[in-house]
């Protein structure tokens, strides 16, 4: 009797350990992972304006938008960066959550904001300064620097990758729903086919370069229950073989290692003449839908979900403004997909705000509710349970169309309203939205409306 009692005790402590939610210290719970879902870049610099930061999240949540992507290495790098330029980071380097990060992070998601951390990786010009030997070169020896004036430091070297692990780690630690990684990629413009990489090996690959960090990343943090995502060039989704082996941008390679994959595909970075326009930046709705088919034919079978980001700015498109936003947003969703990230590099976000308010998409959006089982079947939850077991077909229409997907529920307690289901596929292929009863249509076992 006394060793069941024990048995039971020990139980019970078990089962309390696991049960704690996921702090800024880092313990890891049973809630799904969060992924971003739609959502705004803020610069760091924003982040840390309050007048400027509660603006543009006030008329975020008022659009739409759930999600924010913040500049963070900048804060996060400190201590690391330090301690790397004594040449003393190792793998066991201990980290700290950030204060300031744990208390943004908390504030947010109390206001209902998915928490997205951006990360910059392989352009650095502050580590390329401070361990001048980690640096990508030019062939005579001096830095090399992008059409921005920024430096890049060497993928190939294995401190250059833990440093950006540790920063991933301090970044969970202070609680963030996701890890973006931006900048994952060889530098491309100016003279970088000309560029020395001091930590190349012959026969090195660039595309394994890259997905030997994922891989560390992905090892480090997922004891912190954090998504982790990448941003990738929209043409990789083209597969051209010149393009992926320049960048090491190698799109199934990296899928397994990420929740989230978000192409970049913005119309005015196509050059002018592919896929046969003169200026792609005049075609929003082709590059993104057909970068988005394409991505998904190539993803096929991996578990990531695809979080296309969108251009929210204007750069060779004459046509820019709310309607080209919609008709980015409409190319994602005549697709099935409901997430999506726009980009402005200034955090100007009128544009995108009266897009939303014009096509009267400002309904409130709540946190992916089954990460944890995606690419299983779609259903309907709600805030209180899980509904599970009868089939029914969803039919509701908006501007760009008529959608039908299908679900699985159980009968729905009474004391439940209609408008507070939300559907939600484990897929990427399927969008969350508010519904109502007259957007319900069933299948068998019902053969009209539901209450």
């Amino acid at each position: 009797m006394k060793s069941l009692f024990c048995l039971y005790i020990i139980l019970l402590l078990i089962l309390a350990a696991i049960a704690v939610p996921r702090t800024a210290m880092g313990n890891v719970s049973l809630v799904d992972k969060r992924m971003s879902d739609r959502g705004l870049y803020v610069t760091s610099y924003v982040a840390r304006s309050p007048s400027l930061f509660d603006s543009i999240r006030k008329r975020a949540k008022e659009a739409g938008f759930n999600t924010l992507v913040i500049d963070a290495k900048v804060i996060l790098n400190r201590p690391l960066l330090k301690i790397l330029k004594r040449g003393e980071l190792t793998p066991e380097t201990k980290v700290e959550p950030s204060p300031w990060l744990v208390k943004l992070t908390k504030e947010l998601n109390e206001e209902g904001f998915i928490v997205t951390t951006r990360l910059v990786v392989f352009r650095d010009s502050q580590l390329a300064e401070a361990r001048p030997d980690l640096a990508v070169r030019e062939s005579e020896g001096d830095f090399y620097m992008d059409l921005m004036g920024e430096k890049w430091v060497d993928p190939y070297s294995d401190e250059v990758r833990l440093y950006n692990e540790l920063i991933a780690e301090r970044a969970a630690l202070s609680g963030v729903d996701e890890i973006q990684f931006d900048y994952i990629r060889f530098p491309v413009e100016a003279s970088a086919a000309d560029a020395y990489y001091p930590f190349q090996q012959e026969d090195a690959v660039r595309t394994e370069a890259i997905n030997a960090f994922l891989e560390a990343v992905h090892k480090r943090v997922k004891k912190y229950n954090v998504s982790i995502a990448a941003d990738t060039f929209g043409i990789t989704a083209w597969q051209r073989e010149a393009d992926v082996e320049i960048l090491g941008q190698d799109l199934k390679g990296m899928a397994k290692y990420l929740d989230v994959i978000s192409l970049m595909f913005y119309p005015s970075h196509f050059g002018a003449g592919f896929g046969g326009f003169s200026n792609p930046g005049l075609h929003p709705y082709y590059f993104v839908n057909t970068g988005i088919k394409r991505a998904r034919k190539i993803l096929s079978g991996e578990d990531v979900t695809i979080v296309p980001w969108l251009q929210g700015f204007n750069l060779r498109s004459p046509t820019f403004g709310p309607d080209y936003i919609l008709e980015q947003i409409r190319a994602v969703e005549d697709e099935g997909i409901g997430s999506y990230l726009v980009w402005n590099p200034r955090n100007d976000y009128r544009t995108a705000f009266q897009a939303l308010k014009k096509a009267g998409e400002a309904v409130p959006h709540s946190y992916p509710l089954c990460t944890s089982a995606r690419g299983g079947a779609p259903f309907i939850d709600t805030l209180e349970d899980n509904l599970l077991d009868y089939k029914v077909q969803l039919t509701w229409t908006t501007e760009q169309g008529c959608y039908e997907k299908y679900g699985e529920y159980r009968e729905v307690p009474a004391a439940i309203s209609w408008s507070d289901l939300l559907f939600h596929s484990c897929r990427d292929d399927i969008f969350m939205t508010s519904l109502s009863p007259g957007d319900l249509q069933t299948a068998d076992p019902w053969t009209g409306p539901l209450p």
